[in-house]
């Protein structure tokens, strides 16, 4: 598979997943998934011609791909797709919440019994960190697939979560600002100290402070429009991890633990809110809003 192919399909990938997600939400929104459905499929349909060498007229409606590619599976739930995608963009019926789970389901059975056919693999094994533009952190993502391969997602899970951090500080160095999430509007708190009264006020002060550094966090991270409940959730999968700030070469350390606390769904779900937030954030400076 040549790069600009990876690419594509890379592409395909985050519109499906995208699609996904908003199928989940509630009505009226949970029916706009058909759009980015719509597109992955129309997508993957034109890398597949040109993958074949078969030419695509400009004028191509979504059903003919059918004809061009005779392989192509599941004409009849992508011909229901066109039809709602039809119904919702040109005539304004939002489709039922039926109807959603219906073209998800259809649209999972498209790529996964097409995938393989024409590119030997799954669309879910497609590598999403092709379209992150900051190296550092497509290493990390890269030993997570290496990680998950083996069976060890604690491990796997921990590549997550530095590559998150990398993230992190690699977007406010290109925008000349330091990172750390300590450092928003309460960041004074940092050098409040221990009174050393006596041991029940002592421990409500320290209780007090780590909430108020965790509202401090909260800030920090939503005033770059990340879902914040998403993130905690993705924190609180663990491992944790640390950096060495010290070091130049910016070292992270972790503990897995328990290694039954882990598994494969979950290494999973860190990977794709890892690639999310770096896809969403990447392109744009948010400190110009």
């Amino acid at each position: 598979m040549t790069e600009l192919t990876a690419k594509r399909l890379a592409v395909i990938r985050h519109l499906f997943e995208k699609g996904k997600a908003l199928s989940f939400e509630g009505e009226p929104m949970n029916g706009l998934c058909l759009l980015p459905f719509h597109d992955s499929v129309e997508m993957f349909m034109k890398l597949c011609a040109d993958e074949q060498g078969v030419q695509i007229p400009r004028n191509t409606m979504f059903m003919d791909y059918y004809t061009k590619l005779p392989q192509l599976q599941d004409k009849p739930q992508m011909d229901s797709l066109n039809s709602r995608r039809v119904s919702l963009k040109h005539h304004g019926q939002m489709p039922s919440s039926l109807d959603v789970e219906m073209t998800r389901v259809n649209v999972i059975d498209f790529f996964e019994h097409n995938t393989p056919l024409f590119f030997g693999c799954k669309l879910e094994d497609v590598s999403l960190e092709v379209l992150i533009t900051y190296p550092l952190v497509r290493d990390y993502l890269k030993k997570y697939h290496e990680y998950l391969d083996e069976g060890k997602y604690g491990d796997a899970q921990a590549q997550c979560q530095i590559a998150f951090k990398v993230f992190m500080v690699e977007y406010h160095k290109k925008y000349d600002r330091g990172f750390n999430l300590k450092s928003g509007p309460a960041s004074v708190l940092e050098s409040v100290k221990n009174p050393h009264l006596e041991d029940n006020t002592d421990k409500y002060l320290e209780t007090l402070k780590e909430a108020v550094r965790g509202l401090n966090e909260a800030i920090s991270v939503m005033s770059l429009g990340i879902n914040y409940f998403k993130y905690s959730d993705f924190i609180a999968m663990g491992p944790v991890v640390n950096r060495w700030w010290g070091s130049p070469d910016g070292k992270y350390d972790y503990y897995v633990g328990m290694k039954e606390r882990y598994d494969e769904a979950t290494a999973k779900a860190c990977y794709i809110f890892v690639v999310e937030t770096a896809l969403q954030l990447q392109g744009k400076n948010v400190f110009l809003y």
